[in-house]
């Protein structure tokens, strides 16, 4: 007979609110429109310091204004920049933590979407579609880390894609930076476990955002009767399995790319 297991809780999971992020800051690159706005409203709700990044400077105050309106003592702090600019990165970084005096997690939501043949994407578009997605998460990991190191405490967590996963037709560059990131993450979750960070890749499936120019409210519906759930996700769906890798819930969790799809995609055994 086997030995009976017997409850404990060495880590103090149920002591405290596990999934708040009271105390803890964040940098959330796209945090200017659709699930990086969604993510950076709901860790500011869980009492996170925001750290709010995007190319448009109207999202961000957008962002920012909702915050401040919703939940009034929140910290937040604007970051203005190119995700594909190396420096650039790193000295808003250098900024954030001047601010809220650390840096606990990093989400990369910042992208583009481009459905194109592949007969037609041009190296010039290959390139700019890796820079914004692959180079780009490239940059605020390696702007971050020295910072994780340091506290010997961190969350990266990479927005990936469902069909970065499985593939899909006209997007094959897309497909390939977020099939990329993945790679990337996986290799961060290793190399810097012992400093107790954790990496990982969230992988959405179709969401209601307006990233796609030219899609209609019509075109999402019909989009959404292809997910075997039949809609597509909210932005705050995808938000909160971010919250729950950011948070005390999610220590154990690394190297990881999940899928959130509404059975969209699914891979592995």
């Amino acid at each position: 007979m086997g030995m009976r297991y017997t409850f404990q809780d060495k880590f103090g999971l149920l002591e405290g609110t596990p999934l708040s992020l009271e105390g803890k800051s964040v940098i959330i690159t796209g945090g200017g429109s659709g699930m990086g706005q969604a993510t950076s409203i709901l860790f500011a709700k869980q009492g996170c310091a925001v750290g709010v990044c995007d190319l448009d400077e109207q999202g961000v105050a957008e962002t920012i204004g909702i915050i401040k309106e919703k939940y009034p003592g929140a910290k937040t702090v604007r970051l203005i920049g190119d995700v594909t600019d190396h420096q650039k990165a790193k000295m808003l970084t250098d900024h954030f933590v001047s601010q809220a005096n650390s840096v606990n997690a990093l989400v990369t939501f910042a992208g583009i979407v481009e459905r194109m043949a592949f007969e037609n994407i041009t190296p010039e578009k290959w390139d700019r579609m890796i820079r914004i997605h692959l180079t780009g998460t490239y940059n605020w990991i390696h702007a971050v880390i020295p910072y994780m190191k340091k506290q010997n405490s961190g969350k990266i967590i990479a927005i990936g894609s469902n069909i970065g996963q499985i593939g899909c037709p006209d997007n094959a560059h897309y497909c390939a930076a977020k099939a990329g990131i993945a790679g990337l993450i996986k290799t961060i979750a290793q190399e810097f476990a012992a400093y107790k960070i954790t990496a990982n890749v969230v992988s959405p499936g179709t969401v209601h955002t307006g990233i796609v120019a030219g899609r209609t409210e019509e075109d999402a519906i019909e989009r959404g009767k292809m997910v075997l759930l039949g809609r597509q996700a909210e932005p705050l769906e995808i938000s909160f399995l971010c919250l729950l890798l950011a948070s005390k819930a999610g220590d154990y969790i690394t190297g990881q790319q999940i899928g959130i799809n509404g059975g969209e995609g699914i891979v592995g055994i």
